[in-house]
C-alpha cells in the first residue's frame, strides 16, 4: 500500500470508493487544475478520516479494557486486572507512538491542504496507515498482505525516553508482564489467601495481593492521563487537516 496518493488510478483503489470507475472517468475528463483540486480535497478528507478512525479504534478498546480492570479489582481478582492493565498500557503506548509519527510528519507547518499534497508527507502517511491498521505478528497474515508489527518493547522504549515518568513506567510494565507469565507474581495473585495478609513460601515473605494491586494502580493512572493528552493531540491534527 505504500506509495504516493496523488494519482488518478491509485487514489480510488486505495480507499475503496463506491463508484470507483466513475471517479476515475470524472478525473480524467477534467483539466489539470480541477483534477488536482478534487484530488487534494479527497486526500484531505481521507487523511482526516483515517486519523479519527485510528483514535476511535484505540479508545473503543481502551474502554473495554478499563472496564475489565475495574471489575476485576472490585471482585478481588488482581491477576486478571494486571493482565488487562498490561494490555491497556500497550495500547496506550501504541497510541502515543503512532500519534507522534503523525506529528513528526507535520513538522512545524500545520496540516493544511498544501502540506498534505507534499509527496513526502503522503508517502509517510501511507506508511503510517499500514502501521496503524495493518500490523500483525502472525506470519501467515503477513504473507496475506498485512505488515509486520513493530515489537511493543521497541515502542515502549521510544515512548518512555520522552516521558518524565519513563523509568518507573518501564519498571511497572515489566512487573505487569510477570502476571501473565508462569512466574512468582502470577502465582501469588491467585494463591494469596486473603487481601491484607502476607504469603509465606518456603520461609520467605513475599508480597501478596495488596502489593500486586499497588503494582496495577500507577500504570493505570499513567495510561489514563496519557490517553487523554494524546487524544487531544489527535483532535488538533484532525482540525488542521480540515482547513
Amino acid at each position: 500500500m505504500a506509495g504516493l496518493w496523488v494519482t488518478i488510478d491509485t487514489l480510488p483503489q486505495r480507499f475503496s470508493f463506491t463508484g470507483r470507475n466513475e471517479v476515475v472517468a470524472t478525473l480524467r475528463g477534467l483539466d489539470e487544475d480541477s483534477r488536482r483540486e478534487i484530488i487534494a480535497t479527497t486526500v484531505q478528507n481521507v487523511s482526516r478520516e483515517l486519523l479519527l478512525r485510528f483514535e476511535f479504534s484505540v479508545l473503543a478498546r481502551v474502554e473495554l479494557l478499563a472496564e475489565q480492570v475495574i471489575r476485576s479489582l472490585n471482585e478481588g481478582n488482581p491477576l486478571v486486572a494486571g493482565v488487562a492493565t498490561r494490555a491497556l498500557m500497550e495500547l496506550t503506548i501504541f497510541f502515543i507512538d503512532l500519534t507522534g509519527e503523525v506529528e513528526a510528519l507535520r513538522g512545524t507547518a500545520p496540516f493544511a491542504r498544501l502540506r498534505l499534497m507534499d509527496p513526502a508527507v503522503q508517502t509517510g502517511l501511507a506508511k503510517w496507515e499500514e502501521e496503524a491498521f495493518l500490523p500483525t505478528r502472525i506470519r501467515s497474515l503477513q504473507e496475506g498482505g498485512l505488515v509486520e508489527a513493530k515489537n511493543i518493547l521497541t515502542r515502549i522504549d521510544h515512548v518512555v525516553r520522552m516521558d518524565p515518568e519513563g523509568a518507573a513506567i518501564r519498571e511497572a510494565y515489566s512487573r505487569l508482564c510477570e502476571l501473565s507469565h508462569p512466574n512468582a507474581p502470577s502465582s501469588l495473585a491467585v494463591t494469596s489467601p486473603e487481601v491484607g495478609k502476607p504469603t509465606l513460601t518456603r520461609g520467605r515473605s513475599v508480597p501478596g495481593q495488596p502489593a500486586l494491586i499497588m503494582t496495577i494502580l500507577p500504570p493505570l493512572r499513567w495510561s489514563a492521563e496519557r490517553l487523554v493528552a494524546t487524544a487531544s493531540k489527535v483532535r488538533t491534527l484532525a482540525r488542521e487537516m480540515a482547513t
